[in-house]
């Protein structure tokens, strides 16, 4: 399977995983074939979720820089301030993926997810 085919197999995958857990709304963007580049909106490879989320499937190694910067910029193309990027593990199921964030994402999730315990 070609390197493309294998990204877009794991995109499937993290999006079964997704709705096997209740994120039944989360589905790929629309096709954006015949659109030129110039228009084209960065979307993240998972739509439909209160997260931006670039899903990566590379084999050699995680190029986590590059990927959250990517991340990000769909992000704020979406209006939203929470993203997150899913790297494949070679040799592992779906499940044992990384999800990789920056801090201040990571430090906004937890206060949203636990406000009680956030003194400002």
């Amino acid at each position: 399977m070609s390197n493309k085919g294998q990204g877009y197999a794991f995109r499937d995958d993290v999006l079964l995983c997704l709705h096997e857990h209740g994120f039944h709304t989360a589905a790929r963007p629309g096709e954006r074939h015949g659109v030129p580049l110039e228009q084209r909106q960065p979307r993240g490879d998972i739509v439909n979720l209160p997260i931006t989320l670039a899903v990566k499937s590379g084999t050699d190694e995680l190029k986590l820089s590059g990927a959250l910067v990517e991340a990000q910029s769909e992000a704020r193309a979406e209006g939203k301030d929470v993203f997150a990027t899913i790297h494949r593990r070679r040799g592992h199921g779906v499940e044992s993926s990384f999800v990789v964030t920056d801090m201040t994402t990571f430090l906004r999730l937890l206060s949203r997810l636990h406000p009680e315990i956030v003194s400002t």
